[in-house]
């Protein structure tokens, strides 16, 4: 069961899924990410990390980090869990 926290993160990334089927892909800056959610749910960075973690944990979504010309990027699928949350 997620947190509320959790709760409003979760809706804020399964917003930038376009559909809600599983398997879905996203491509999204690490750092426009953190902007939106920190500003709506006032965490700082490791607060960000820990539910973005406990999201992959709870298998509603699958995180690779990566970067892209040098800025952070992250690759993230949405499961089937998070598909029926959406």
């Amino acid at each position: 069961m997620l947190k509320k926290n959790e709760r409003v993160f979760a809706d804020i990334l399964f917003g930038r899924f376009a559909g809600g089927e599983n398997g879905i892909k996203l491509l999204i800056g690490y750092n426009s990410l953190f902007s939106v959610v920190s500003q709506k749910l006032k965490v700082d960075e490791s607060e960000f990390k820990s539910i973005l973690k406990t999201l992959e944990n709870e298998d509603y979504i699958e995180v690779i980090y990566t970067d892209r010309h040098g800025e952070p990027f992250l690759y993230i699928t949405l499961k089937k869990r998070g598909a029926c949350c959406k």
